[in-house]
């Protein structure tokens, strides 16, 4: 695994192209994969919950498997405590976002789809916040492709749900790819990353849309003067149930909620950067 991270790290012109076109190719087909998982569910509740009962069943296997992974890949890193902190913590908002944001187990494929860049990208970043930067901004375009492209007239918000889920998703394989890196006490966290201004770019230009009316966070059918909003649907209740998304009551993340959210928690993991620096082995 060392060596294939250092592989990466040092074809780093080839790589980044490739994590562009994973992240249009796990956006673009999303329709065709839904179909696909809705044709293979069953038609009934009882296929339904069986169904959904087997991808919990898979979800917890690769979890453990890949934990057993983990914690034998530890036994001598310089960051093992905290390494293993950010896992357990991951395990335990990745559950929770599970429990309380996705209304069904179809939605555990948002873990794996970015678990996988996540191990990418820390090996071409070497840095946990701007990787997880990078994966905050390909969850936002999948579901503002969702968002404009695939339900452009459906009442639904831009599912800060799904990014969150994104995001937790990501940070397992960021940290499951830091797990096989050398890394030492930092000296000064590095800011001017990449992800990071792009990700700062994004929430400036947005702020100054939002300011200037350009842009609304929810649909004002009354008013023609703006261009898009992030929004659709506004939240009647702190909890949201339909039995046509899911068999959950679930929080559906309000728009205001999410930026903030996804923020607080790329806030939460840059700990891991102020404490250590990925160096070559």
């Amino acid at each position: 695994m060392t060596k294939l991270l250092q592989w990466l790290h040092a074809h780093k012109a080839f790589v980044w192209p490739l994590v562009f076109v994973y992240t249009l190719a796990v956006s673009f087909p999303h329709l065709i994969v839904q179909n696909w998982m809705r044709s293979i569910m069953g038609t009934t509740v009882a296929e339904y919950g069986v169904f959904y009962g087997r991808l919990a069943f898979i979800a917890a296997a690769l979890i453990a498997g890949f934990t057993i992974s983990y914690l034998l890949a530890l036994k001598k890193h310089p960051a093992r405590r905290d390494l293993l902190i950010a896992w357990a913590a991951t395990l335990v908002m990745a559950y929770l976002a599970w429990k309380y944001l996705s209304v069904n187990n179809s939605e555990l494929v948002h873990f794996v789809q970015y678990a996988i860049p996540g191990v990418v990208l820390i090996a071409l970043t070497r840095s946990v916040t701007d990787s997880l930067a990078w994966l905050l901004i390909m969850g936002g375009f999948d579901e503002g492709y969702q968002f404009w492209g695939i339900n452009p007239t459906w009442g639904i918000p831009w599912d800060f749900n799904d990014i969150v889920m994104d995001l937790f998703g990501g940070a397992f394989g960021v940290f499951f790819g830091l797990g096989f890196l050398r890394t030492v006490p930092a000296r000064a966290i590095n800011w001017r990353r990449p992800g990071i201004i792009t990700l700062a770019s994004i929430y400036a230009t947005g702020a100054l849309l939002l300011a200037t009316g350009f842009v609304l966070l929810y649909e004002d059918k009354a008013n023609p003067n703006y261009w898009f909003s992030l929004s659709r649907l506004r939240n009647k209740s702190f909890w949201f149930y339909d039995a046509t998304w899911g068999p959950r009551t679930v929080h559906a993340i309000a728009i205001e909620e999410g930026l903030v959210i996804v923020l607080l928690i790329l806030a939460l993991y840059s700990i891991f950067d102020r404490r250590h620096e990925v160096i070559d082995q």
